[in-house]
């Protein structure tokens, strides 16, 4: 048997596509997906089935891993302490602000308050840290050496003054 959705074969009398979580039986149709409802939040409407259990998941449940679909609850027991490419697809944070706020507070380190800025520009790439692991390493190296540099430059200008 093949998948009517992506047309890989089958093994046995699956129930689901373990490839990409749609539903194999003879009344299952894409329209039955569309008006069915999450199993785990029942006023929400289904976009899909899990690629493990073949519950249906809604948006928020919905984890993309691999090129598969888990529910939240298949992707825990499958992937515990996987890689950030485990959000929730329409979770996904972005991290630009964090960067944008680390990069100032390191430049104006340089000229001004080097501690204060600095520390401020390390705080702030860590919270990008945690939304985008490179750059968040790259804000609080950058921050942490314009710090540096601004201490630096302090002392050599008061030297010279």
């Amino acid at each position: 048997m093949f998948c009517p959705k992506c047309g890989k074969q089958q093994v046995g009398n699956a129930r689901f596509c373990r490839s990409c979580g749609a539903d194999l039986t003879a009344s299952a149709s894409p329209q039955a997906a569309a008006v069915a409802k999450c199993a785990y939040h029942p006023l929400n409407d289904s976009v899909g089935f899990c690629s493990a259990c073949g519950r249906t998941i809604c948006a928020q449940c919905r984890m993309v891993q691999e090129g598969r679909t888990y529910c939240s609850n298949c992707f825990q027991q499958r992937f515990a302490g996987a890689p950030v490419m485990g959000i929730p697809v329409d979770q996904k944070k972005s991290a630009t602000g964090f960067v944008v706020g680390s990069s100032i507070c390191a430049a104006i380190s340089v000229l001004l308050l080097p501690p204060l800025f600095g520390i401020a520009g390390i705080v702030l790439g860590y919270f990008a840290f945690r939304r985008n692991r490179k750059a968040g390493t790259i804000c609080m190296i950058v921050s942490g050496v314009c710090m540096v540099v601004g201490i630096i430059f302090g002392i050599l200008v008061w030297s010279i003054i």
